[in-house]
C-alpha cells in the first residue's frame, strides 16, 4: 500500500482500536481484580467509542454491508446532488449577499488602495508586463479573415445607410459662417503662390514646357533654344498665377470670390432641401462600399495593424506597454490627490459589484451545483477523502482514546458509589 498521509492516519487509526480489542480480551482471561476490572470497562469503551467513530468516518465514503443500517451509509454518494444543491446555494447566500459584499467594500478604501499599489515602479511595470503579454497572446491568435469581414461589413452598411446630408450642409453651413470660406481662400492662395515659388517646382514646370515644346514643334529647337524658352514660359506662368492670386487676395469682390460663394451656398441649399441629394449621396456611398480599393484598404489596415501591434509588444522598450507604465503613474497620482475622485470611484464600484452580484451569485450556483451533480461519484469521493480523510482518522484515534477514559471514569465512579 502507498504510503500517503492517508493511509498513515488510516493504519494509526487502526492500530489503536486493535490495541483497544486485544486489551479488552487480555481482560477477558486476567484473574478479577480492580486491576482488572479498570482495564476492562476502559478497553470495552475504547472498542466501543473506536467502532462507532470507524462506523461514522467510513459511512461518508462508502457502503458498509450492516443489515437495516447499511442503506443509511455512503452518504456522499447517495447524497451527491444534494450536496452540490446545498454548496451552490451556500456560496450564493454567503459570498453574494448583499449586504455581506456592501460592508466588505466599506470596510476599505479600494480607490487608496490601487493608487499606493500603482505608485510602486516595480507593481507597474509588473502591471504592464502582465497586460502586454496578454495582448501579444491575443495577437498571435488572432485570425485576420473574421475581422476583416466583420469590419468590411460594417463599413458598407454605414455607408449603404448613413444620411450624410444634414452633416453635409452643416459642415458648409459652417465653413461659410462670418467669411470662413474666403479665409480658407485667401490661406491656399497663398501657399500656392509659394508653392509655385519653389524652385524644383519652377524647374519642372519649365522642363515640361521644353519637352512639350520639343514634341510638339520639333522644328522650333532649330530656329530657338527650347531650353531657355520653357524657362521663360514656366517664369511667365507663375508670374501670371500669382499675380491672380494676388488680385482674389486683395479685392473682397473679386469674381472668382463671389462665385465659390454661390456655388457653396447652392450646394449647402440643395444638399439641405432637395430630396435628390439623398439619393445621390447614398448611391455614392453605396458605389464607395463596393470599391475594390477600399475593401482592399480596410483588409490591409487590419493586417497592417495586427503587424504593429505584434512588433511593438514583443519589442523590450515596447510604447505600449510604456504607455500603460505611464498611465498606472498618472491614475495612481490622480488617485492619490483626489478626495473626491477616490470617494466617487468607490462608490461607482460599490453600485457595479452590488449590481452585478445577483446575476454572478445565480450562475455560479447554477454552475457548481451541475458541475458536482455531474461529476463522477467515485471520483468526488475519493477527491473529498484525500483532502480531508487524514483528519477525519484523527477522530478516530481520539474517539478510541475518549471513549477509554471515559470508560475508566465511569468504572471509577461506579467503584466509589458502591
Amino acid at each position: 500500500m502507498q504510503k500517503t498521509p492517508l493511509n498513515q492516519a488510516k493504519r494509526r487509526a487502526h492500530l489503536w482500536l486493535a490495541a483497544a480489542f486485544c486489551a479488552f480480551v487480555a481482560a477477558l482471561f486476567l484473574p478479577s481484580s480492580a486491576w482488572q476490572g479498570a482495564l476492562k470497562a476502559c478497553a470495552e469503551a475504547a472498542l466501543v467509542g473506536g467502532l462507532a467513530d470507524w462506523f461514522a468516518v467510513s459511512a461518508l465514503f462508502r457502503r458498509i454491508p450492516i443489515p437495516f443500517i447499511g442503506r443509511e451509509t455512503d452518504i456522499l454518494r447517495r447524497e451527491q446532488s444534494h450536496i452540490a444543491g446545498s454548496l451552490g446555494q451556500f456560496v450564493r447566500q454567503h459570498f453574494f449577499d448583499r449586504t455581506a459584499l456592501q460592508n466588505l467594500l466599506r470596510q476599505h478604501d479600494l480607490a487608496a488602495s490601487a493608487a499606493a499599489w500603482l505608485q510602486g515602479d516595480a507593481q507597474r511595470q509588473a502591471l504592464a508586463g502582465h497586460i502586454q503579454a496578454a495582448l501579444r497572446g491575443a495577437l498571435q491568435s488572432w485570425d485576420d479573415a473574421p475581422i476583416q469581414r466583420l469590419l468590411l461589413q460594417g463599413v458598407q452598411n454605414t455607408l449603404g445607410q448613413l444620411d450624410t446630408r444634414p452633416a453635409l450642409a452643416n459642415l458648409l453651413a459652417s465653413l461659410m459662417h462670418q467669411g470662413r470660406h474666403q479665409a480658407l481662400l485667401d490661406q491656399t492662395l497663398g501657399q500656392l503662390a509659394a508653392y509655385l515659388a519653389q524652385p524644383h517646382i519652377h524647374s519642372h514646370f519649365a522642363h515640361s514646357l521644353a519637352q512639350w515644346l520639343q514634341r510638339e514643334y520639333p522644328k522650333l529647337q532649330l530656329v530657338l533654344p527650347t531650353e531657355k524658352l520653357g524657362h521663360k514660359g514656366a517664369d511667365l506662368l507663375a508670374k501670371l498665377l500669382q499675380d491672380f492670386f494676388s488680385d482674389i487676395q486683395r479685392d473682397p469682390a473679386h469674381f472668382v470670390r463671389q462665385e465659390i460663394h454661390q456655388h457653396l451656398s447652392e450646394l449647402q441649399q440643395g444638399i439641405s432641401t432637395d430630396p435628390a441629394w439623398q439619393q445621390r449621396l447614398l448611391q455614392f456611398q453605396r458605389d464607395l462600399a463596393q470599391n475594390q480599393a477600399l475593401q482592399a484598404l480596410v483588409r490591409g489596415m487590419v493586417g497592417d495593424l495586427r503587424a504593429w501591434l505584434l512588433a511593438d509588444l514583443q519589442a523590450e522598450d515596447s510604447r505600449i506597454a510604456q504607455h500603460i507604465n505611464q498611465a498606472g503613474l498618472w491614475l495612481a497620482q490622480t488617485l492619490g490627490s483626489d478626495a473626491a475622485l477616490r470617494a466617487s470611484l468607490n462608490a461607482r464600484l460599490e453600485n457595479a459589484v452590488l449590481s452585478l452580484a445577483p446575476d454572478i451569485g445565480a450562475f455560479l450556483q447554477t454552475h457548481i451545483s451541475r458541475t458536482l451533480a455531474q461529476w463522477n461519484s467515485d471520483e468526488m469521493v475519493a477527491q473529498i477523502e484525500a483532502q480531508v480523510g487524514s483528519q477525519l482518522q484523527g477522530i478516530r484515534v481520539n474517539g478510541t482514546l475518549l471513549g477509554g477514559l471515559i470508560g475508566l471514569v465511569l468504572w471509577g465512579a461506579s467503584r466509589l458509589v458502591a
